[in-house]
């Protein structure tokens, strides 16, 4: 993995496994697992990688407020 970061896992959807919840910086966010390549147990942090998706159907349009609300500070 060239851009991972370590996470927490917190929570995986009861009904589906694929969706969980990662504590990432102090910040939660919920996330669609694409592949894991271990067991994983909720309270262990992970090294993972994040890819930002939108399909089709999303909408993006300009917000009015420009304060960064996420930037990247380092790769470490």
């Amino acid at each position: 993995m060239d851009n991972s970061i370590s996470a927490k896992l917190l929570k995986i959807n009861e009904d589906d496994e694929n969706h969980a919840t990662l504590l990432i910086n102090g910040l939660s966010i919920e996330c669609f697992v694409n592949s894991c390549p271990y067991a994983t147990e909720i309270g262990k942090t992970y090294p993972i990688e994040l890819t930002l998706y939108l399909s089709d159907t999303y909408m993006l349009s300009r917000a009015k407020n420009t304060d960064p609300i996420v930037e990247k500070s380092s790769k470490g």
